[in-house]
């Protein structure tokens, strides 16, 4: 995972970012308390890769 700047991340060429409901996946409405939640979805939806099960909070709403 890489950080591009406060509250911005890329991982798999994924954007992770903080807004003011937690946070989100680029494309996707699930809503995650940590960054490694949004990680190991990442790697779920890719390809299964992931370690833990990705703890979802939410949904993103307007």
């Amino acid at each position: 995972m890489t950080k591009i700047s406060d509250g911005v991340y890329k991982h798999r060429n994924v954007w992770i970012t903080k807004l003011e409901q937690g946070i989100v996946v680029d494309n996707h409405l699930e809503i995650f308390k940590t960054y490694n939640d949004a990680k190991e979805f990442i790697n779920k939806i890719l390809d299964g890769s992931n370690k833990i099960e990705p703890r979802i909070i939410g949904e993103w709403h307007e």
